[in-house]
């Protein structure tokens, strides 16, 4: 009996350990705007575009951009409502860059070249916590594509002081994506992602299981 007791609570603790993996192996990528990070056609874009999605913990956002013409600042919302960059949580200007989403909260992203952000190139999510039934079952749309990690992570802290100023200014050029073959890119690094983490996420509870059956032993 108290062998079979073992066998059993060994058995749902490798269990959770699986859902709990299997929870947290899976986020949706996000191209911004669906398309290239760049001046929009209007000024309130990207803000519908944030508006149509429900975030979650453990998504990316995908900011493609060139990195000659457009960068990502995360910024405080008073920077991000003045279209200023005194003080960012975070700068990328090397495009394209991917943006894990690890915490609940709002996050504000602007591009600080030019009066560009003025120009409606600015961005604000909304993250939520992840539902245990919010996998996604099918293939998402072209702008949203499964994947596991990234090498860069949000930051929080207070809203920074002082004043702030606009950042020089530089001429802006045609763009020269393409939006289809963007779109395609970003399907491949999230497959790729993918296969890792599966593959990541089954040698671990592959070794889950050996240790408490004391296979490995």
């Amino acid at each position: 009996m108290i062998e079979q007791s073992s066998r059993f609570f060994k058995s749902a603790i490798v269990l959770v350990l699986m859902v709990t993996l299997l929870d947290r192996s899976f986020g949706v990528q996000y191209m911004v705007g669906d398309s290239v990070w760049s001046i929009p056609p209007i000024p309130d874009f990207y803000a519908n575009w944030s508006s149509s999605l429900s975030f979650q913990i453990g998504d990316t956002l995908f900011f493609d951009f060139d990195s000659e013409l457009h960068n990502v600042m995360q910024v405080s919302r008073r920077e991000f409502d003045t279209c200023t960059a005194s003080h960012p949580y975070k700068a990328f200007t090397v495009g394209p860059v991917i943006v894990p989403l690890i915490e609940q909260g709002v996050f504000y992203f602007i591009c600080s070249v030019s009066k560009y952000c003025a120009l409606g190139q600015k961005l604000a999510v909304t993250v939520h916590q992840r539902s245990p039934n919010s996998a996604p079952t099918s293939l998402p749309s072209p702008s949203s594509v499964p994947i596991s990690q990234s090498s860069v992570l949000p930051d929080h802290r207070s809203p920074p002081s002082g004043d702030d100023h606009a950042n020089a200014a530089q001429s802006p050029a045609a763009n020269a994506y393409s939006s289809q073959a963007s779109v395609s890119a970003v399907r491949s690094v999230g497959v790729c992602y993918n296969e890792v983490l599966s593959g990541w996420a089954a040698t671990t509870l592959c070794l889950v299981i050996c240790l408490f059956y004391g296979w490995c032993l």
